[in-house]
């Protein structure tokens, strides 16, 4: 038995037969894809459950639902259980609004709503793929990690995997949590690797290290991760060439570091690869996508966060370390596809981080997709409380399944 509570986000894996349990008189369970969207499994959908007391003898307290997928439009699917009669009045004249969201505004003229997969909060539904394994934290390096310092207290970086078991190579993203590299905030770690999972995406949670650390520290953690993950793609049944990194806030700044500093490995003949130390060093740190949420992208006044530059470079860092460290005055030719998503309102990053390097990658021809939503405040995370923002994440992963993970 499947019983949706209101409030929650689930990604369904359709066809899908399933049962629901709601209070009697319930009678209208009716899924709405979103405008335009093309019907894939794992697709993140929104749920309305509507009253008609005149039709509420029809149905019992636990109805079994046979999803069926009938095309009402070329722009617009419905998913119902039964013969419906939805409530004209908050639908066009045909009976049907195509739309893809309920308007707030119609909210109240409805007795509930289940929203899935484009508000509040996660619930996972991985139903043909299985849940992501529960393997323990992988070290990035086993022995010697470079710049570590026992005295400031932070383990070892590692990785915290959360793997599908796919029967064929996938895409993986690896995120990083934002904190001003002072701290990682939870919130935007696991949370994060299961909604991934819940698209269809295997993920790993980068614990990279943070202040008292300093450049080139946390640079060398991201594209370790890369690496590690590259060299052990095999083992873990993920496409070598499918692996995006993803990061918020400070975490989004050194997401931006990957995919402007990465190298391809010494095998490949790179002079600028790290010195090799272990054959993961061999291989390349380019990401193959980036995603860039709410970001610390420029170390540039009066577009930068003070507390992200001094965490990475002290105090008074000097002027042409600023410039490295800017993503807009970086991006490389051979640069990945990134996804950058900010709030107009964002305070403590001013939005202009991620309009400036739309208009960079734009100059250098590098694909990209970017959403601004004009309210929310700084670190929403997946938005559990803001419907409209929370669509970033359904919009990411088709994003990234356009990009082939």
């Amino acid at each position: 038995m499947k019983e949706f509570k209101r409030g929650e986000i689930y990604y369904i894996n359709f066809p899908y037969t399933f049962d629901v349990n709601y209070p009697k008189g319930k009678n209208k369970f009716v899924v709405i894809l979103q405008e335009g969207a093309i019907f894939k499994e794992y697709d993140a959908v929104t749920v309305l459950l509507i009253t008609s007391d005149e039709e509420s003898k029809d149905f019992e307290t636990n109805v079994t639902i046979e999803a069926g997928l009938t095309k009402l439009n070329k722009e617009s699917y419905i998913i119902c259980a039964q013969p419906y009669t939805i409530l004209k009045s908050l639908f066009d004249q045909s009976g049907v609004w195509c739309a893809g969201i309920l308007p707030n505004y119609k909210l109240d003229e409805v007795d509930e709503c289940l929203y899935i997969g484009l508000c509040m909060g996660i619930q996972n539904e991985v139903e043909d793929e299985g849940e992501a394994s529960n393997m323990t934290d992988i070290k990035l390096w086993e022995t010697a990690t470079p710049y570590y310092n026992a005295e400031y207290s932070q383990p070892e970086p590692t990785l915290t995997p959360y793997l599908l078991p796919k029967p064929i190579p996938h895409g993986c993203v690896i995120v990083c949590p934002g904190g001003g590299y002072a701290g990682r905030a939870p919130h935007e770690g696991e949370p994060i690797a299961k909604m991934l999972n819940a698209g269809g995406f295997s993920a790993f949670v980068l614990n990279y290290r943070f202040a008292p650390y300093k450049d080139p520290v946390m640079l060398t953690d991201v594209k370790r991760a890369v690496k590690l993950v590259r060299y052990n793609a095999a083992k873990w049944n993920i496409d070598p060439e499918k692996i995006g990194v993803l990061g918020f806030s400070a975490g989004g700044h050194l997401a931006m570091t990957a995919i402007e500093h990465f190298d391809y490995g010494c095998e490949n003949g790179d002079e600028n690869a790290e010195k090799v130390g272990d054959e993961i060093d061999k291989v390349s740190s380019r990401p193959n996508a980036g995603i860039l949420c709410y970001a610390v992208i420029s170390f540039i006044d009066p577009t930068t966060h003070q507390g992200t530059l001094h965490n990475l470079l002290g105090e008074n860092p000097a002027e042409d370390m600023k410039i490295k460290y800017s993503g807009e005055l970086n991006v490389r030719e051979d640069s990945p596809p990134v996804f950058l998503w900010h709030t107009a309102e964002d305070g403590p990053v001013p939005v202009a981080n991620s309009l400036n390097m739309a208009l960079a990658l734009q100059r250098e021809n590098i694909p990209f997709e970017l959403h601004i939503f004009p309210y929310g405040v700084h670190g929403l995370g997946l938005s559990p409380n803001d419907a409209h923002v929370a669509q970033w994440a359904p919009l990411l992963v088709n994003w990234l399944k356009l990009n082939g993970f």
